[in-house]
């Protein structure tokens, strides 16, 4: 989407990504995309009682976006970012292989700042991760409002 809007002719001045990964089976990796997996996660992660609210319907639908979404990944070809990127990278995790930030590096050509979190990939919505992202990104924010304000 990045890519898109500057293509259109739009500035944008920050890019954060949220223990994000592109894909691997561009750079010789060939570990598929467990749907099945994704699936069960999230089953796990919002149980029983989650099923009662949402139902059978909302399930199914969540399942067709996994699907869909590893389509999209496996259709995907990446450009290049000419600027900077601020990733936030979970790190509680088993493989730390797969959280590697050099798997960016490919596709930004400027610097990567990393701000490790505390927690599980799946869990950086929770409320502790995300107050620790948010302070880091409004302090990102005023440094870069600083310095495009205009010296008078």
């Amino acid at each position: 989407m990045l890519i898109s809007l500057e293509q259109e002719g739009e500035r944008v001045a920050l890019l954060a990504l949220l223990d994000g990964y592109p894909d691997t089976s561009r750079l010789g990796d060939t570990t598929q995309i467990d749907q099945d997996e994704d699936y069960i996660a999230l089953l796990n992660r919002y149980g029983d009682e989650g099923m009662v609210d949402t139902g059978e319907y909302l399930w199914e639908k969540t399942r067709d976006v996994i699907k869909n979404n590893a389509r999209i990944l496996k259709d995907f070809a990446p450009h290049i970012y000419c600027g900077n990127v601020l990733f936030f990278r979970a790190t509680v995790t088993k493989d730390r292989c797969a959280s590697s930030t050099d798997l960016w590096k490919p596709y930004v050509l400027e610097d990567i700042e990393i701000h490790d979190i505390d927690c599980k990939h799946e869990d950086m919505d929770r409320p502790e991760p995300i107050a620790e992202i948010g302070r880091i990104l409004a302090n990102k924010l005023e440094e870069l409002q600083k310095r495009a304000a205009p010296i008078q």
